[in-house]
């Protein structure tokens, strides 16, 4: 063969074997291999399952020559010309050590990400993490979940019960108004894809995730944004490396510490019998509440300490948080002030969310009932306060319709859309819970009221708080 020859030859190999941009539709997925190693079985023992709610469905976006998608432009509906490929969709997987646990990375591609017609940018990826304590036990944990959100992530540690199915993870895929595609947790199940892992890949496809411009859109677990997308996914690395790594270690420290755990594994306290006067006024006049609309109200803090994770804002305004098994709680503090008396109750709740993605893990609210004189062998109610976000509403007096004999009704709702939850005075009855007071809880329960950061909602009868509260509440 002279050169010519050799070299038109390896010129129509070359190009045999290029890869190329084709249609969305025309890029044909892998098949799940048959796992071969520990990371290979963990990952596919805990596959995620997505659920669409609004845009594309998931597609491959290489093949095995290293063809990639070209996507779709942002053009028709949200999820036209992408409601799933004839060929199969796909979702890709990485995993490693990271910080003392397992981290496995799940991804999915879209051909486009369009919030509304005309709005967003072809291609779309999105993943998450799935954190396990160690993937080579017989029955490895889920210590944490974290979904992509726009530039950064939400974390779920730990994740809901509602959120998982056995060991499959339910994740959704959605948009609100203009803004772009995300990921959150759902209570709603959804499909699964083949798996295809990093390492059986093959080397055009690896290539080719690497090297391709997706335009807007990146490819998280590719060697330049693996680790990073780690370390900004992860949360607490310290302190899920020192529970599972060193257990022996930190065994009698468990016992003794409180910690955070999840919203519907937090016990109440049981209505204590009463000892002191105020203690039986607290539960004469113990209000009733009643739900319109959002989670239900569940106990906080249990008798060691242990606080609520909460829940972040996802699903429906009640998804997750319509009532724990373990029964709810109310609590109580009372004080003389300014010639009366002032006994404020107060209920957590898991989130506070008004729409799908929009709120706050954590809501805390309260309502103040205001007596004459407790000595009395009927005191009379001379005023009703209920927290209303930055302030309250106060019913002086209040109408007899918001009186079931000595107990308020008190309402929970909102009412204007992106406006948080609050409280107000209603004539439906409500539901009660049993009531602990201040000065019943337990010293480790009182500790961790006091120093556990809820986020956007505050205890309101803390130290810190109860005072200035109470000054701005007064009715006169």
């Amino acid at each position: 063969m002279n050169v010519f020859t050799f070299l038109v030859s390896a010129a129509i190999s070359l190009a045999a074997v290029q890869s190329a941009v084709i249609s969305h539709d025309a890029v044909v997925p892998f098949a799940q291999p048959t796992p071969t190693s520990v990371s290979q079985i963990a990952a596919v023992n805990f596959k995620p399952q997505l659920h669409i709610t609004n845009g594309c469905h998931p597609y491959p976006a290489v093949d095995a020559d290293g063809n990639t998608s070209g996507g779709l432009n942002p053009t028709g509906s949200s999820s036209a010309g992408c409601k799933g490929s004839g060929y199969g969709s796909q979702i890709y997987g990485r995993s490693t050590w990271y910080n003392g646990v397992w981290a496995i990375m799940y991804s999915w591609y879209f051909p486009k990400d369009s919030p509304l017609t005309g709005f967003g940018h072809r291609h779309d990826w999105e993943h998450i993490v799935v954190w396990l304590n160690n993937p080579t036990v017989t029955s490895p944990e889920i210590l944490a979940v974290s979904t992509s959100a726009h530039s950064g992530y939400t974390v779920y540690y730990p994740p809901d019960s509602d959120y998982l199915d056995g060991n499959s993870a339910k994740i959704d895929y959605y948009s609100v108004l203009l803004i772009n595609h995300a990921f959150r947790m759902t209570s709603d199940a959804g499909e699964t894809q083949d798996l295809i892992m990093w390492d059986q890949l093959t080397d055009a496809a690896q290539t080719a995730l690497e090297d391709t411009d997706f335009g807007d859109a990146n490819v998280p677990f590719k060697d330049a944004n693996f680790e990073t997308k780690l370390a900004n996914a992860c949360l607490h690395p310290v302190i899920m490396h020192l529970r599972y790594i060193v257990p022996t270690a930190l065994a009698a420290l468990t016992f003794t510490q409180a910690a955070v755990i999840s919203h519907d594994q937090v016990v109440p306290f049981s209505q204590p019998t009463p000892t002191t006067t105020i203690q039986e006024v607290a539960i004469k006049f113990k209000p009733q509440i009643y739900i319109n609309n959002g989670c239900h109200p569940y106990p906080a803090v249990d008798e060691d300490g242990n606080t609520s994770g909460g829940l972040a804002p996802t699903g429906s305004e009640s998804a997750g948080c319509k009532g724990s098994g373990y029964g709810s709680q109310i609590y109580g503090r009372a004080v003389e002030y300014e010639g009366v008396y002032a006994f404020m109750y107060s209920w957590y709740m898991p989130k506070d969310e008004t729409l799908p993605g929009l709120g706050h893990r954590h809501d805390w609210e309260a309502c103040v009932v205001w007596l004459d004189d407790i000595t009395l062998d009927e005191p009379n109610i001379v005023a009703l306060s209920a927290s209303y976000h930055s302030t309250y509403l106060t019913y002086y007096p209040p109408d007899s319709d918001y009186l079931d004999s000595d107990s308020a009704k008190i309402e929970y709702s909102t009412s204007w859309v992106i406006l948080d939850h609050s409280l107000s005075a209603t004539s439906t009855t409500g539901e009660t819970q049993d009531l602990i007071m201040w000065d019943q809880l337990t010293d480790a329960a009182r500790t961790a009221l006091e120093d556990t950061d809820f986020g956007d909602a505050n205890v309101p009868f803390k130290e810190a708080n109860f005072e200035t509260k109470l000054a701005n509440v007064y009715y006169a």
